[in-house]
C-alpha cells in the first residue's frame, strides 16, 4: 500500500514535471513566433519604398496597414494617440501650481479642476 502511494505520488510529480515542460516549451514558441512575425513585419517595412515628401494622414496610413502589419500598426496607432504637448497644458499647470499654495495645500482635486475650468472658461470670455 505504501508502494502504490509512493507511485501514485512519484507518478504525478513526473507528470506535474512533464506538464510545466510542455507549458514553457509551448510558451518559448509562442515567443519565437510572436517575435518572429513582430521582426518580418518590421523588416517588410523598412525595406518598402519611403512614403512620398507629402505626408499621408497617418493614422488613416497606419489603419490601413493593419491587415498588413497588426502588430506595427498597432503600435503606431497607440503611439499617435498620444496629445502633443501644447503651452496650454503648461499654462494649465503653472496657473494650478499658484493656485494650490502654502495654505491651499488641502484642496480636493475636484475643488482644483472647477476652479481651474472656472478659471480657462473666464479668460476665453465665456462668463461676464
Amino acid at each position: 500500500m505504501v508502494d502504490e502511494a509512493k507511485a501514485t505520488s512519484t507518478k504525478s510529480s513526473k507528470d506535474k514535471e512533464k506538464d510545466s515542460a510542455f507549458n514553457m516549451f509551448d510558451d518559448y514558441l509562442y515567443d519565437q513566433l510572436a517575435a518572429s512575425d513582430a521582426m518580418d513585419e518590421y523588416n517588410a517595412y523598412c525595406a518598402a519604398p519611403p512614403l512620398p515628401k507629402e505626408p499621408p494622414n497617418l493614422i488613416q496610413y497606419w489603419d490601413g496597414q493593419a491587415a498588413v502589419s497588426p502588430s506595427l500598426s498597432r503600435m503606431a496607432l497607440d503611439l499617435l494617440s498620444i496629445p502633443a504637448m501644447t503651452a496650454e497644458c503648461e499654462h494649465v499647470f503653472s496657473s494650478t501650481k499658484i493656485l494650490i499654495s502654502d495654505r491651499r495645500n488641502r484642496l480636493k482635486d475636484d475643488i482644483i479642476e472647477a476652479s481651474e475650468c472656472l478659471n480657462y472658461w473666464y479668460r476665453r470670455g465665456y462668463f461676464e
